[in-house]
């Protein structure tokens, strides 16, 4: 079965200004509607200035969510961010995700670091023979007619993600060229983005579970081989990161966590932070370092060059935090 699915994310927004002598100004160079895979990706500011994006009636259905939300100062939701894939093919309701749904998320939880809000979702779902599903975050037993949303922060709060276009642009245009050319090899960096995605979605309120989610990611990522795990693991983020043994030594501790929570051991508070010296949490650090191990994986694989200047920067920065 085929359906249009509209995913409305509303705690983010597309940043499409920059600061000017205090004050802001439009900025060409970011992005507020970018095709990703099928999916497009754009602000409802974008919508209304441009409605040929999506039918009449979806349209309607937009709108009338967007009525439903509120701020915390009761306040009506002037923006937020939409992604809409045309034709889905689906088997079922049940963890329906799509590619633009998971790349958004991504630039979204990869740009902010120190805040924790989710990027919670609506999802729309428009059959062709017309009427809709609405459900929240995947929690497909309870579908609603209509949805009362209220925004933990005031509207001039809402995060806002950056998505330039020559930076931005030429890595989703890379991997979208992956999606043709070498369709395993992106379904792995996709499987690997969703676990990454989860994990931040979850170390909030799970850290310990979260660790696991974000160790798989990095499995997924780099193709470690299933035995030995934690050799192999720790030798392949060396072998990323400049062959240091700090970093071998970290990345073994991280799976050594790993390890713990699955097998249901207790695990202290020292035990998620790095090094002798617990300065800093295995978490924080290895997500930090997730989207530049993407950047080197593209880079062996001939997609794209990085500079040897910011190489040097980063893999530093990774030996300043995983410091023994």
């Amino acid at each position: 079965m085929k359906i249009d699915l509209i995913t409305i994310f509303p705690t983010i927004r597309l940043e499409t200004e920059s600061w000017d002598n205090g004050e802001k100004i439009p900025d060409d160079r970011f992005m507020d509607l970018f095709h990703f895979c099928g999916s497009v990706i754009f602000s409802l500011r974008k919508l209304r200035s441009n409605p040929s994006i999506l039918k009449p009636n979806q349209i309607e259905y937009v709108e009338s969510i967007s009525k439903e939300m509120i701020d915390s100062g009761s306040n009506p939701l002037d923006d937020f961010t939409i992604v809409y894939d045309k034709s889905v093919e689906v088997d079922g309701f049940d963890w329906l995700d799509s590619n633009g749904q998971r790349i958004l998320t991504y630039l979204f939880m990869n740009q902010r670091l120190d805040y924790w809000t989710n990027p919670d979702f609506i999802k729309v779902m428009c059959f062709e023979e017309g009427g809709r599903l609405i459900s929240h975050n995947n929690i497909h037993d309870h579908w609603v007619t209509i949805y009362r949303y209220l925004l933990p922060t005031e509207k001039d709060h809402i995060p806002k993600i950056v998505v330039n276009r020559e930076v931005n642009g030429k890595l989703l245009a890379i991997l979208e060229s992956l999606c043709e050319k070498e369709p395993d090899f992106y379904a792995r960096l996709m499987t690997s983005i969703g676990l990454f995605n989860q994990a931040c979605r979850m170390n909030p309120t799970d850290e310990n579970s979260s660790i696991v989610l974000l160790v798989s990611s990095f499995e997924s990522l780099l193709q470690i081989p299933k035995y030995p795990k934690k050799e192999s693991f720790s030798y392949a983020l060396k072998l990323f990161w400049g062959f240091d043994d700090r970093i071998k030594d970290w990345a073994g501790d991280l799976y050594e966590v790993r390890n713990q929570v699955v097998h249901g051991a207790v695990i202290g508070k020292t035990s998620l932070l790095a090094s002798k010296h617990h300065h800093y949490p295995h978490f924080r650090i290895a997500r930090e370092i997730y989207h530049d191990s993407i950047l080197l994986l593209l880079e062996r694989k001939g997609l794209i060059s990085v500079s040897p200047k910011y190489r040097q920067k980063t893999q530093e920065n990774l030996k300043n935090m995983v410091y023994i």
